[in-house]
């Protein structure tokens, strides 16, 4: 994201009521992987040890300070370009907030809606009142009990007691074993 001009060019992005969508795992895997100085895409032997230098996502501070609504997603799970990705969406949530800084502009819990109402207005699916909670709407959310902070659930997602609710209702469902989804990996990673 070496941009000098990003605050230029996120205000000019501002007004054309745009979804800017930051992919930060597949962005840490693919960037600067075994090498980005010119001559571009020349294989880099496997044996020499070599740390990526270029890293990191798109201007997501300036973008949202600009008025660009900015969400964060993973399209990458268990792929060539993100071996182990599994569309969870509080790990795309931790990750951008790590990965963009996110902790301090100004707090983590400013951008819980990268992961939730942005993606959800742009693709539609908002509610009409624009509201995320009212009084009679129908209760879809997930909840984390045994997480008191935003610290415990990004340290430990899995074991933070996750409840989905749909139209109020817990839903009761697990994730499938790996052994299912293996035949959909054309690698093992």
């Amino acid at each position: 994201a070496l941009q000098p001009d990003a605050v230029a060019i996120s205000a000019s992005l501002a007004g054309l009521g745009c979804t800017v969508v930051c992919n930060p795992s597949t962005n840490l895997g693919l960037q600067d992987r075994r090498g980005s100085a010119p001559p571009h895409n020349v294989p880099i032997d496997r044996s020499m040890a070599r740390t990526p230098r270029w890293r990191g996502l798109t201007c997501v501070q300036e973008l949202k300070a600009a008025g660009v609504a900015v969400a964060a997603a993973s399209d990458n799970v268990r792929d060539w370009w993100h071996p182990y990705g599994d569309y969870d969406g509080v790990e795309v949530w931790r990750n951008a907030v790590t990965l963009g800084h996110l902790d301090t502009a100004p707090c983590e819990g400013e951008w819980a809606a990268a992961v939730s109402d942005v993606p959800s207005k742009a693709m539609g699916v908002e509610r009409a009142d624009g509201c995320a909670f009212s009084v009679g709407a129908p209760a879809d959310l997930v909840l984390f009990p045994r997480a008191t902070r935003l610290s415990e659930l990004f340290s430990r997602p899995r074991d933070s007691g996750r409840v989905v609710l749909r139209n109020g209702r817990v839903q009761r469902s697990a994730l499938p074993s790996y052994r299912l989804l293996d035949d959909l990996v054309a690698v093992a990673t």
